[in-house]
């Protein structure tokens, strides 16, 4: 994970004391003579007194490129991100005609169409195309297939409300769960790519 690099420096009497409390309590931070202000990458200063808290700041972003996976040897379905109210993932569909069954899913989603063609099936027999720009936004609940009806690769990102782990995949003949025990609920986010 790379360090976001920034310096914020005020004057103040005393530090806020949520922002101390919550500064100490995360672990990373330190209470240290006051240098004279001196710069320092990845360090947050509160000033007071002629001490500072100085905390050093993860950056939780990555940029990934979803269209650079999809030239991947055997690029598969990838969680990109993971956490207890969010997972997101890569979901390519490689060959014409590739699809996957009819089912629905506990929790709301959206799919993101970066290449290729998906067509949304619906079990009343109507249908949505999506092209490249166009998003699904998807109710909790509401049964769908998705085929790649176009000429080449279909690339999507989808993201789901809730974890991975906690997700509900129920298939339209069986009503039942297409894929049980998916593993322990996770407590915080991680990018996993």
């Amino acid at each position: 994970m790379s360090l976001r690099h920034r310096h914020i420096s005020a004057t103040l009497a005393a530090p806020p004391a949520a922002v101390a409390l919550a500064l100490r309590r995360s672990g990373v931070a330190t209470r240290l003579p006051c240098p004279t202000c001196a710069r320092a990458a990845a360090v947050v200063s509160f000033h007071t007194a002629g001490w500072f808290i100085r905390r050093e700041e993860r950056m939780p972003i990555k940029v990934i490129d979803l269209k650079d996976m999809a030239r991947q040897p055997q690029p598969k379905r990838t969680v990109l991100i993971n956490g207890p109210r969010l997972h997101a993932w890569f979901h390519p569909y490689l060959r014409p005609g590739q699809k996957d069954e009819m089912h629905c899913h506990n929790a709301d989603q959206t799919f993101y169409c970066i290449e290729g063609e998906c067509t949304m099936h619906f079990p009343d027999g109507t249908k949505e195309v999506l092209q490249p720009g166009m998003a699904a936004l998807i109710t909790g609940g509401s049964f769908y297939q998705l085929e790649n009806t176009g000429d080449g690769p279909m690339i999507l990102m989808g993201n789901r409300s809730g974890s991975s782990e906690g997700t509900q995949t129920i298939g339209y003949e069986t009503r039942e769960e297409l894929f049980p025990g998916r593993g322990e609920l996770p407590t915080g986010t991680r990018i996993l790519v």
